[in-house]
């Protein structure tokens, strides 16, 4: 009973906050390594909850993506993505080659918010403007033609 007053909660929490549930699937984010040896390491990421939020900026409706426990791009203008980075020791003589053998993926009609950039902890976040990058005008530009 205790666990489903809590859910409850959380739901009506993230109702509150603006969060939405953009990917809901079993299971969570994950990056496994199905193989490793000498040769190749074969690694499986899985994206299974991904949610958003939605801020206005100059009257129009942005999303931030989140990803739980996973870093962001904060790049200053440019869309604010999540990245799910993980750490491979390579020794200094080989020579590193990536191919993406399989993907699934979906898409999503929503503008991406810029990132504020690296905010410190002395800033007030909410008190940062948001500043469209030029990677954000061009791409929407192309968008509307």
């Amino acid at each position: 009973m205790k666990k489903i007053i809590f859910v409850i909660i959380f739901i009506i929490f993230l109702n509150l906050s603006g969060v939405e549930l953009l990917i809901d699937s079993p299971g969570e984010n994950q990056v496994t390594v199905l193989s490793s040896n000498n040769q190749r390491t074969l690694l499986d990421y899985e994206i299974n909850k991904v949610s958003t939020k939605s801020v206005m900026i100059s009257g129009e409706e942005y999303s931030i993506l989140h990803l739980e426990s996973e870093s962001v791009l904060s790049v200053k203008g440019e869309p604010e993505l999540p990245v799910m980075r993980r750490g491979l020791m390579i020794d200094g003589i080989s020579k590193m080659i990536v191919n993406i053998i399989d993907s699934e993926y979906q898409e999503f009609d929503m503008l991406l918010a810029p990132s504020k950039g690296p905010v410190s902890f002395n800033d007030d976040y909410d008190s940062i403007p948001y500043s469209l990058g030029e990677f954000i005008i061009k791409t929407a530009c192309f968008l509307m033609q």
